[in-house]
């Protein structure tokens, strides 16, 4: 009897070690698992600040471009209109300039006497 205290108390250890042992790992392998989350969980954070570093930047370049959109509109109405001024400047001249011919196909030379 005192042979299968003896090994049942052996086997009895022997599972306890062999117990603590796993629980020894599986408390390293929590622990790494936990170093492999925040080093995961830090580069999220990177990577999520970049992005919206990259949204405001985009943000910026759109308001940068309609405002520059906004000026060159305005600067081809100006053009435009300096066009149109001096096409209609030109038009009276040359207006004039076959007006004042008209009258003078109808005119005949003065010739002195």
């Amino acid at each position: 009897m005192a042979i299968v205290i003896m090994a049942l108390t052996l086997i009895t250890f022997t599972a306890l070690g062999y117990l603590a042992l796993e629980v020894q790992s599986l408390r390293a392998s929590a622990k790494r698992q936990g170093e492999l989350l925040q080093e995961a969980t830090a580069e999220r954070d990177k990577l999520d600040e970049r992005i919206r570093k990259g949204q405001e930047r985009t943000t910026e370049l759109k308001k940068e471009v309609k405002e520059n959109q906004a000026k060159l509109h305005a600067t081809l109405g100006e053009i435009i209109i300096r066009l149109k001024t001096a096409e209609t400047a030109v038009g009276i001249k040359d207006g004039r300039e076959r007006a004042q011919k008209r009258l003078t196909k109808g005119k005949k030379p003065e010739t002195e006497s």
